[in-house]
């Protein structure tokens, strides 16, 4: 995966923002891509499949470089889409969830990088579950895969400045230019939004469990 790094846009960001430091664009380049991304759901990843293991129900993801997984948009066990879920819900529903042993049919996620199923694998299967999620970029990362830059390039731009022109306390702040790039940032989140929905939807056959 090719990383194009943040500081890439640096100039064309100083030229609205010339006494802005290089470092303190970079970070709200940053601060920007990892709010688009989290907001709109549009860096979406094809996760390699999953091996089950009879017995376990919690398995880890491996993102792409630089990212965490923001949400599992779908998963899918031999093809049939599994239900999204909670652990309160699967308690009030079912208390023996994490006993019960069966095909996948339910998935839920509680912290970055895992998922888990609903009920626990019976069978040991190899490639099994497909995932697609939204990724995010780290508070580390140092720019964003090629392909999402070069679609998402403007809107980053646009939070980028948004951020910058926020800053009260710096000579170069402007909350009328602020609230112009507002505005164009959440316009292009919402639409990354619906393009990236609209791409990911596809019919397919929902699995049933536990009266689910």
């Amino acid at each position: 995966m090719a990383i194009t790094p943040y500081t890439t846009m640096v100039n064309e960001v100083q030229l609205e923002v010339l006494k802005a430091p290089f470092p303190l664009i970079t970070r709200a380049l940053r601060n920007a891509a990892i709010d688009f991304y989290t907001r709109s759901e549009a860096m979406v990843y094809t996760h390699d499949k999953l091996t089950l293991i009879t017995g376990v129900n919690t398995y880890s993801l491996d993102p792409a470089d630089e990212t965490r997984i923001g949400k599992i948009l779908t998963a899918r066990y031999k093809g049939a889409k599994l239900k999204p879920t909670s652990r309160e819900l699967l308690n009030q529903q079912n208390s023996g969830w994490d006993v019960n042993t069966g095909s996948p049919a339910l998935y839920f996620s509680e912290r970055p990088n895992e998922v888990i199923f609903a009920p626990v694998p019976n069978a040991t299967e190899a490639l099994a579950v497909s995932l697609t999620a939204s990724l995010i970029p780290t508070r580390s990362s140092t720019g964003v895969e090629e392909v999402f830059f070069e679609e998402h390039y403007a809107a980053i731009n646009h939070g980028a400045l948004m951020l910058l022109f926020m800053m009260g306390h710096q000579e170069w702040a402007d909350s009328g230019r602020a609230q112009a790039e507002s505005f164009a940032f959440g316009d292009a989140i919402s639409m990354a939004k619906a393009k990236a929905q609209q791409d990911n939807t596809a019919k397919s056959r929902t699995m049933s469990y536990g009266g689910l």
